[in-house]
């Protein structure tokens, strides 16, 4: 095991890799440290660095293969346990990425940022907010230019609703790196939540600017847009115009409405089973009869939430909200959110089925809601239901 490289080939090869990682020139950097590997297969520092270059490809199995190999030749290597937590923070292992976070720093306490970093990463992943905010208090005084990790916090503060907190650390942020569409966008929406439209859509506008493919800057700015007209209109309409749920989307989404649908399948399956194996005497309809009557309760369960959802699409009211928390066990799951409708801070959420849509959401991500403008408290993720 060589922990850097010892042969004058092999460090050639690494410091061209080198340079071409730090100048996001990831591809040709991942050629030059094979070529080094090649050379010295045990070299540990060659493994994380390749591993941290995979990962930015998106390669995130291939990169943890490199960080284990790493850590099977040398257990007490810091920086390979910062780049496993990095990637089980792409798998959502939280848990995980907090163990290895902390070992880095036992083992590098000579780099402390880095992992105390990873560490509030971690935490916020876990949804202890306050406790990240803490440590990466500690990352920034230890390095008060890293933007990065400011924004990080901010995104803790988005999380929690100090809307206040969260807009200084971005205007620091900014002034660091004035053309960062991220910093902006998330501005733009804790002045959204603060009641502050005008600052807002100007954030909102430089995201955009910054970045014309940024999807959510683009979402926003035209709910924005589309609020701020209808504010000078006698009678209001809906932001978004009227929609239309899709029934499937629905049943795959909405737990009660997937029970409403199921349960008679499955009620009738067991009865079917029952008749078959002649488990009941088919002259006694008081078994059917039951069942009947559940279907009825199951079907109508199922309609009330269509119409529900489906209403509040036709006739409700856009607004753009905070992903503070998702949770689930098995295959039923809940997603909440913050938003703010007319002026008002809200705190909504929805009972979910777990499938790839719902999966898909992050903490911390920003979402459109259609909001019930009878019953502001009642708002569904528009994109999941469409």
């Amino acid at each position: 095991m060589s922990r850097y490289p010892f042969s004058a080939q092999t460090k050639s090869l690494i410091e061209i890799a080198d340079k071409f990682f730090y100048s996001s020139q990831r591809k040709e950097a991942i050629i030059n440290y094979n070529q080094a590997l090649t050379i010295e297969p045990d070299c540990v520092y060659a493994l994380v660095q390749r591993g941290l270059a995979l990962q930015e490809e998106g390669q995130v199995e291939a990169a943890m293969s490199d960080y284990n190999l790493a850590l099977e030749l040398d257990p007490q290597y810091g920086p390979a346990y910062y780049g496993r937590g990095w990637a089980k923070s792409w798998l959502q292992d939280y848990s995980g990425e907090l163990e290895d976070a902390r070992k880095g720093l036992e083992f590098d306490p000579d780099n402390p940022g880095m992992y105390l970093r990873r560490i509030a990463t971690a935490l916020s992943g876990l949804n202890q907010f306050d406790e990240a905010i803490k440590v990466y208090s500690q990352a920034i005084d230890l390095n008060p230019n890293n933007e990065g990790t400011i924004y990080n916090r901010a995104l803790c503060y988005l999380q929690m609703a100090q809307f206040e907190s969260a807009i200084k650390d971005l205007d620091r942020v900014i002034t660091l790196d004035s053309d960062w569409a991220w910093a902006y966008y998330h501005r733009g929406i804790a002045y959204d939540q603060l009641g502050n439209t005008e600052q807002a859509s100007k954030d909102i506008d430089l995201a955009v600017h910054y970045d014309p493919s940024y999807e959510q800057a683009i979402q926003a700015q035209q709910i924005l847009k589309k609020n701020q007209t209808s504010m000078v209109t006698t009678s209001p309409t809906p932001t978004g115009g009227s929609k239309i749920a899709s029934t499937l989307h629905i049943i795959q989404i909405d737990y009660m409405a997937l029970l409403g649908f199921l349960f008679p399948f499955g009620m009738w399956g067991f009865y079917l089973v029952l008749w078959i194996l002649g488990n009941i005497d088919p002259s006694d309809l008081t078994l059917p009869i039951i069942f009947a009557f559940i279907t009825l309760l199951s079907v109508m369960v199922l309609i009330w939430r269509v119409q529900t959802i489906n209403n509040i699409f036709a006739d409700g009211l856009e607004a753009v909200a905070t992903i503070n928390n998702i949770s689930f066990f098995r295959d039923r799951g809940r997603v909440d959110y913050v938003y703010t409708f007319q002026g008002q801070k809200y705190v909504g959420g929805n009972a979910i089925h777990k499938v790839k849509k719902t999966q898909s959401l992050q903490i911390g991500e920003q979402v459109i809601v259609m909001v019930d403008r009878n019953n502001p408290k009642q708002a569904y993720i528009r994109d999941l239901y469409l």
